[in-house]
């Protein structure tokens, strides 16, 4: 209503946002199944590895417009006054503001592997239980954010181990109720880590 409108210095108005990301993952998994018992009380074993390996390069580049020399100081007139070719590097200034922190590389590596077994004692109940072990790492390398020419790189590094139980109750001939109790690990993402700003 006043007809006025912001510099866009201290905002995000006015700026151009360019980014570019590669991301590369390998992975592969091989699982093997061995009945011990068959019948009516059956016993199977079951084994697996899993792998992925990433990779990932991350670079961004900032630009906005500002005034130059206090052109448009009051900015009393509509942007399509403002931005036009003929004010472009007389009264308008285009700059870049990247920042060192605008790009990282990072990687992360996961390798496990799972024992399990699965077994019926007897006609009602079926008993799943098992571990997977993981062994887990990941790195990142870019700038510190409060001094912008200093590399930084950080790695954390991780082992667990994860059990799982499973108890399966045949209620009926069509339905059965199952008590799972497991434990799972949350790790952070490679975006968690960067000291890039979105």
């Amino acid at each position: 209503t006043t007809g006025r409108f912001w510099d866009g210095t201290p905002t995000l108005s006015g700026q151009h946002f360019f980014a570019a990301q590669s991301d590369r993952s390998i992975g592969g998994a091989l699982d093997i199944a061995q009945p011990i018992v068959e019948g009516p009380r059956p016993l199977k074993a079951k084994a697996g590895f899993f792998v992925q390996v990433r990779e990932r390069t991350f670079d961004a580049r900032r630009f906005h417009f500002r005034p130059l020399n206090g052109h448009f100081g009051d900015y009393g007139v509509p942007p399509d006054q403002i931005f036009t070719d003929a004010n472009i590097g007389t009264k308008v200034d285009f700059k870049e503001w990247t920042q060192n922190t605008d790009s990282y590389v990072a990687s992360q590596d996961l390798y496990a592997g799972y024992l399990m077994g699965d077994w019926t004692p007897v006609s009602w109940l079926r008993l799943i239980g098992g571990a997977r072990v993981e062994s887990w790492a990941q790195t990142l390398e870019s700038y510190d954010r409060f001094l912008p020419d200093t590399r930084v790189a950080s790695s954390q590094s991780s082992f667990d181990v994860l059990p799982a139980l499973s108890l399966v109750f045949k209620t009926t001939r069509d339905s059965n109720v199952r008590a799972s109790i497991s434990q799972t690990v949350a790790r952070p993402q490679l975006r968690e880590l960067a000291p890039f700003l979105f």
